[in-house]
């Protein structure tokens, strides 16, 4: 992982910062099996009409196999791929469930198993529960999967107490940026370090409720 995901900052965290710290906690407490992937797995391609040369993925260096309750589940934490200078994502939390005997299948099947329902299933925030954006808000995926309407309810407006300082833009400036289609972001939105076991918190509660 990128070191940088593991400061917290006297300012707060950012975005990345907070969905990766979420992962690293779930991991610690739950985790029943560790997956690395080489080369490194990759959510179904995203890619425009108007410029389909231009692509969008999330990418995954490792996965967590959680067990709660009887269940398993494949927690990931993603971070954006691709060649698309339009990509508004900076990273994401992906979670889907699996059988136990997958993982009697041994760390280099699994991990092409997992690999390949990303490729085929994951589509663009395909099993995403939150993601970050380039400026720095956390978002539910835009996806209506299982989980959104669960994890939409517990949150409410919750998430707003735990923004430690807003986006900041560059103003009168006439370049835009071409991520947000608005002016240039001069500081990503930043979050209190509560956030992780807010957010930690919700995803437990939601899965326990799926399991």
């Amino acid at each position: 992982m990128n070191k940088e995901n593991e400061i917290v900052h006297d300012e707060g965290m950012s975005v990345s910062e907070v969905l990766f710290r979420v992962y690293e906690n779930l991991k610690n407490i739950h985790e029943a099996y560790g997956i690395v992937f080489s080369p490194v797995a990759v959510s179904n391609v995203f890619s425009s009409v108007s410029f389909p040369e231009m692509t969008a993925t999330l990418e995954y260096e490792e996965g967590s196999i959680l067990r709660i309750k009887n269940s398993f589940w494949v927690l990931m934490y993603g971070k954006k791929g691709g060649n698309d200078p339009n990509n508004f994502v900076a990273s994401d939390l992906s979670l889907f469930s699996i059988c136990a005997e997958d993982i009697e299948l041994g760390h280099e099947l699994l991990s092409e198993k997992i690999s390949l329902i990303m490729r085929r299933d994951g589509n663009y925030f395909g099993f995403s529960l939150f993601y970050g954006s380039v400026i720095g808000n956390i978002q539910l995926s835009p996806r209506n999967n299982m989980f959104r309407e669960a994890l939409f309810r517990k949150m409410g407006t919750g998430i707003k107490d735990f923004v430690l300082s807003n986006t900041e833009y560059e103003m009168g400036g006439k370049i835009a940026d071409i991520r947000t289609r608005g002016p240039i972001v001069t500081k990503q939105m930043m979050w209190k370090p509560e956030t992780v076991q807010f957010l930690s918190s919700l995803i437990e509660e939601t899965i326990i409720e799926f399991s």
